[in-house]
């Protein structure tokens, strides 16, 4: 973020310090499912990815690239298996009964320290 970012953003603190509701998105962010990330708690896509299967338990390939950004999805889940994390692969995956064309991704095991 440059620092003409950040004065700005500062600027609209002071003048509206009630506008950003949660402190993760500015006020006059319309999609609500979005978060920005702050340099401060900037992540890793590996990082992102390990965060979101350890609170979901599993992902589908369209909710990383959706919900997470990351595009080359493919690599990150292999980034975490030479790490040492055990991901079981669904492919295709079962949504409500309805098998779909993409996978889904199951966090299984964290490596031994």
């Amino acid at each position: 973020m440059t620092r003409q970012k950040k004065a700005m953003a500062m600027r609209s603190k002071k003048q509206n310090p009630s506008a950003a509701t949660d402190g993760l998105r500015p006020a006059h962010s319309a999609r609500k499912d979005v978060i920005i990330i702050t340099h401060e708690e900037r992540k890793s896509q590996w990082e992102r990815l390990l965060d979101y299967l350890i609170i979901h338990g599993s992902a589908t390939s369209i909710e990383i690239q959706n919900k997470l950004y990351i595009l080359n999805y493919k690599g990150r889940i292999s980034d975490l298996r030479k790490k040492g994390y055990t991901i079981r692969t669904e492919q295709p995956c079962t949504v409500n009964g309805e098998r779909k064309p993409y996978a889904r991704y199951h966090l299984k095991g964290a490596p031994r320290l």
